[in-house]
């Protein structure tokens, strides 16, 4: 519900958020921020089953907050389930779980433009391949980010999101 929320609060803002290179450089950074102060909370002993309403709202509010360019959806939250105690593997859980009705949901509202017009019909095959291309390729990044995670090491993004957002930040206009 709130991802729900906060992504239609920023829908109606999305032509200064989406063409800004200076927002994304600046979510880059968040990011890794993030990433990095989760290093220090890598030993939660909550479970997946001992996930409460609150746990629930407050990751919710993260994933909509990560609506913004540059902040990782999977990243973010993540690091809130950690920052809440739950194990690694429970949060890396969790985070998937959360993405569904987010995806579930966007994918509704383009089939809506699809529907309606909104999407020429020559262009329906294109956006049909790039979905199967993200899907494969979202699959394989999990499985990458489940090993890191196993291993400790998920922080260590950080680094990735801190040079790629100075970059944007340094030489992108």
């Amino acid at each position: 519900i709130p991802t729900f929320l906060i992504g239609y609060v920023l829908n109606h803002y999305s032509e200064i958020l989406f063409t800004s290179t200076r927002i994304a450089g600046a979510g880059l950074l968040v990011t890794a921020i993030l990433l990095f102060v989760s290093r220090r909370f890598n030993q939660g002993k909550k479970e997946y089953s001992q996930i409460t309403v609150k746990d629930g709202f407050l990751i919710g509010t993260v994933q909509g907050i990560a609506a913004l360019p540059g902040i990782s959806r999977s990243g973010s939250t993540i690091c809130a389930s950690l920052f809440r105690g739950i194990r690694p593997s429970d949060a890396f859980r969790f985070s998937f779980l959360l993405s569904i009705p987010v995806i579930f949901g966007v994918a509704v509202l383009k089939l809506k433009d699809i529907f309606d017009g909104t999407i020429p019909a020559q262009e329906i095959r294109i956006f049909l391949f790039a979905s199967a291309v993200a899907a494969v390729s979202g699959y394989i990044a999990l499985w990458f980010l489940a090993r890191f995670i196993r291993r400790g090491k998920f922080w260590m993004f950080a680094w990735y999101c801190l040079a790629a957002g100075i970059a944007v930040l340094c030489f992108m206009r």
